[in-house]
């Protein structure tokens, strides 16, 4: 029984020549990279599309690769990169799938089929401007972190938290939310 080759090795080969390494390499890491531009983008075929663009940057980028022992994460890096790319195009703006990707959120959360709350929520969202509306997709739907956010798009972390505090004050006043302290907490309540 032959031990698979680690993936420097692979790199090593693919960087030689040999297709076959590289093809291995996108054999073995193209499941985890299709499972995460699900999260991030509003349907499969999208996340689909944006991996084979992710793998075509990874293969001419491969010889920029600083670590081949890491080679996951800097895919991973690519990945996001161009999800984030893809939801500031225009292809993402309005799509209808968006509504499809709220209702999964609120499926969630003990809502499910088509939910009037979630159709506002998502013509709000649709209202903000570009920066805004990309951070909120990417923290809400995608559930990003702020950090990953910041990396995905190349922005500082102050940044996506100014443009997140202004999307959700936007979504408020849109969505009739209003805030308010009771018993020593925040907490939020639609009107």
């Amino acid at each position: 029984m032959s031990v698979p080759p680690a993936d420097e090795d692979l790199v090593a080969r693919a960087l030689a020549g040999d297709h076959e390494a590289f093809g291995a390499l996108v054999s073995r890491h193209s499941g985890p990279l299709l499972a995460l531009l699900e999260r991030l983008l509003p349907c499969r075929e999208d996340a689909r599309d944006v991996l084979q663009e992710a793998l075509l940057d990874a293969w001419s980028g491969l010889p920029k690769l600083r670590e081949p022992d890491r080679v996951l994460p800097w895919l991973v890096r690519i990945a996001r990169r161009r999800a984030a790319d893809a939801l500031r195009g225009a292809r993402w703006r309005e799509e209808p799938a968006e509504v499809a990707a709220v209702e999964r959120l609120a499926g969630r959360h003990g809502r499910g089929g088509t939910d009037p709350v979630a159709a506002e929520a998502v013509e709000a969202l649709n209202g903000l401007p570009d920066a805004e509306r990309q951070a909120a997709r990417m923290f809400y739907l995608a559930q990003l972190s702020v950090a990953e956010i910041a990396e995905a798009t190349g922005s500082p972390e102050g940044t996506i938290k100014r443009r997140l505090h202004d999307a959700r004050t936007h979504l408020r006043a849109v969505l009739h939310v209003r805030e308010h302290e009771e018993e020593g907490r925040s907490c939020q309540t639609r009107e």
